[in-house]
């Protein structure tokens, strides 16, 4: 059937068709999406994420402030090597998620890893952090060498 009736009308099979053709083009831009996502954020499986961040700076210190919700300071490293601070970590989602169909997954688990380079040379010792909330703030005081 055309859809159409013989006087040229549209019927409600044809309006059907075009809300199924509509649907079926979302969910395939839906996956093109996915797909592109996919390749950008897991391209080996190395690092999941980047969580977000926010940084600050006063005279005497540098706050960077991190968006990590779902994990646990346990699974957060933070280090200090020369010039550079790098926070690492893992997010580990719900188990229950496997007993279900995934039908949309767009919160990211696995490792993340950020790096920030200074002008001067970091002093782990020196460095705090805190974590609540969500939010990972690490306090990193600039050097009084010069």
């Amino acid at each position: 059937m055309s859809g159409l009736n013989e006087l040229g009308r549209r019927t409600r099979l044809h309006d059907r068709a075009d809300s199924e053709q509509y649907q079926g083009l979302y969910f395939h831009h839906h996956e093109v999406h996915a797909l592109f996502e996919e390749l950008i954020h897991k391209p080996w499986r190395a690092v999941c994420w980047n969580p977000s961040v926010d940084i600050w700076e006063n005279e005497d210190t540098f706050i960077i402030e991190m968006d990590l919700p779902g994990v646990t300071p346990e699974k957060v490293q933070i280090r200090a090597q020369g010039r550079t601070l790098t926070v690492e970590g893992q997010r580990e989602l719900s188990q229950s998620a496997s007993k279900f169909a995934s039908r949309v997954h767009e919160r990211c688990e696995g490792r993340f890893a950020r790096a920030f380079e200074f002008d001067f040379v970091v002093e782990g010792k020196e460095v705090q952090n805190r974590h609540q909330d969500g939010v990972l703030t690490v306090i990193v005081p600039k050097s009084k060498k010069e």
